[in-house]
C-alpha cells in the first residue's frame, strides 16, 4: 500500500517537476504542451516510442540520485524544489521586499495565463479563446 501511494505521489511530483520550468514558458504546467514536447521529431504526431522516451526522461529527472528507484528521498528532493519555486514566486510578488505580500502587491502580479490565452491581445477572452481553454482542459483530464 505504501509503495503504491509512493508511486502515485512520485508520478504526480514528476509531472509537476517536469512542468515546472514555468519560468521558461508561462503556463508551462499545461499538460498538452508537456505532451507535445514528446514529439521529438516535430512531425505533429507522438509515437508510442516517443511517449516512452518522454516517460523515461520523466523518471530520470525524478530519480534524483540516479539509482533507478524512486524513493522518499527523491520525492523529498522534488518537494524541496517545488517549495523553492513557491518561495521565488512569493519573493517576486513582494514588491517592496518587506516579507509580506499585500493585496495590492498580489493583484499587481502579471496575468500570465490570461495573457497567454488572449490570443489577439484585446484584453477579452472571446468565445474562440474560451473554447481553446476548454479543449485544453478536456485534454488535460483525458477527455480529448
Amino acid at each position: 500500500m505504501k509503495r503504491c501511494a509512493l508511486a502515485a505521489a512520485a508520478a504526480l511530483a514528476v509531472t509537476a517537476a517536469l512542468a515546472a520550468p514555468a519560468s521558461a514558458q508561462p503556463g508551462g504546467r499545461d499538460a498538452a504542451a508537456m505532451l507535445m514536447r514528446a514529439d521529438t521529431n516535430g512531425d505533429g504526431a507522438i509515437t508510442r516510442a516517443e511517449a516512452q522516451a518522454g516517460r523515461a526522461a520523466m523518471f530520470a529527472q525524478a530519480d534524483r540520485n540516479g539509482d533507478g528507484v524512486l524513493t522518499d528521498a527523491d520525492r523529498a528532493a522534488i518537494e524541496a524544489a517545488q517549495a523553492a519555486r513557491r518561495a521565488q514566486r512569493f519573493d517576486r510578488a513582494d514588491a517592496n521586499n518587506d516579507g509580506r505580500v499585500t493585496r495590492d502587491e498580489f493583484m499587481a502580479q502579471p496575468y500570465r495565463a490570461f495573457d497567454r490565452f488572449d490570443g489577439n491581445g484585446d484584453g477579452v477572452l472571446d468565445a474562440s479563446e474560451l473554447a481553446a481553454i476548454r479543449a485544453m482542459a478536456g485534454a488535460r483530464r483525458g477527455g480529448g
